[in-house]
C-alpha cells in the first residue's frame, strides 16, 4: 500500500518495492498517439525522442511494453521546453529515489526551470500533470534529459554520457503511418547508453539493436513468455 506525506512542494512518498517485468508489446497505437502530441506541443528541432522507444522505430516494429517516454535537448533550451509543457499542463519535478528492504522512498519536489536545483548535477527531471480524459499512461510524466558540452562528449542531467558526433537522426514513421517523422536520439547512443544499464528490458533493447526483431522473440521464448503477436496494420488516427 501506498502513503503520501506532502509538505509545501514536496511530496514523500512510501510504496512496496515490485519486481520490473518486461510484457511483450507489438500495437504501436498508443506509442504513436503520444509522440503525435508530443510533436504536436514541442517546437520541432528543440527536442529529440530518447530511451527505449527509438529501438522500435529504428527496427520497424514494437516488441515490449514502454512505460514512459525520454526526450533530450540542450541545455539552452530546456526553459523552452518546460514552457511548452506547461502550456499543456504540466509542472516540472526532480526527485531522489531511496530502497530499503520490502519497500521504496520516492521524494519529490517541483522545481523551476531556471532554478538552483536544475542547475545541480546528477539530477533526475520530468514534468507530469494530472491524467485528462484521453490520456494515455504515456502521457502522465515525460523524463527530460538536457545536455551540455563535456570535451568531446555531451553529458545529461543525470550524467549519462552520448557521443557528441552521434546526437540525433530524423526517423521515418512510415512502417507505422502513411507519412511522418521524428527526430531521435541517434541509436548508436541508444545502444551505448542501455549498455551501462542492468535490468531486462535494457538487455532485451541491446539485443535487438545487435540482431534487429527476430531477436525479441527469441528473448521472449528462452524466459518462457509468449513471444509479441504479428503487428497490426492498423495505422493510427491524427499521426503528422
Amino acid at each position: 500500500m501506498k502513503k503520501r506525506v506532502r509538505i509545501g512542494q514536496i511530496t514523500i512518498e512510501s510504496f512496496p518495492r515490485k519486481k520490473l517485468w518486461v510484457e511483450p508489446e507489438s500495437d504501436h497505437a498508443p506509442y504513436l498517439g503520444a509522440l503525435g502530441e508530443l510533436r504536436s506541443l514541442l517546437v520541432a528541432g528543440t527536442w529529440a525522442l530518447a530511451g527505449g522507444l527509438v529501438v522500435p522505430i529504428a527496427v520497424g516494429r514494437f516488441y515490449r511494453k514502454h512505460d514512459d517516454i525520454d526526450i533530450v535537448m540542450p541545455m539552452e533550451r530546456l526553459c523552452d521546453v518546460v514552457q511548452a509543457f506547461r502550456s499543456a499542463g504540466y509542472e516540472l519535478y526532480t526527485s531522489w529515489h531511496v530502497n530499503h528492504r520490502s519497500r521504496g522512498l520516492l521524494i519529490e519536489s517541483r522545481i523551476k526551470s531556471d532554478g538552483l536545483l536544475v542547475q545541480l548535477r546528477p539530477r533526475h527531471l520530468y514534468v507530469k500533470r494530472e491524467a485528462r480524459d484521453g490520456d494515455g499512461w504515456l502521457l502522465k510524466k515525460i523524463d527530460l534529459y538536457p545536455y551540455r558540452h563535456r570535451g568531446k562528449y555531451l553529458e545529461t542531467c543525470n550524467a549519462s554520457r552520448m557521443l557528441s558526433k552521434c546526437v540525433m537522426q530524423r526517423l521515418s514513421l512510415e512502417p507505422f503511418e502513411r507519412t511522418g517523422h521524428v527526430h531521435c536520439l541517434h541509436l548508436d547512443n541508444v545502444a551505448k547508453l542501455k549498455a551501462t544499464r542492468t535490468g531486462a528490458k535494457h538487455r532485451l533493447d541491446c539485443a535487438v539493436i545487435r540482431h534487429g526483431p527476430k531477436a525479441a522473440g527469441d528473448w521472449f521464448q528462452r524466459i518462457g513468455i509468449a513471444p509479441p503477436a504479428a503487428p497490426s496494420r492498423l495505422r493510427p488516427a491524427g499521426g503528422q
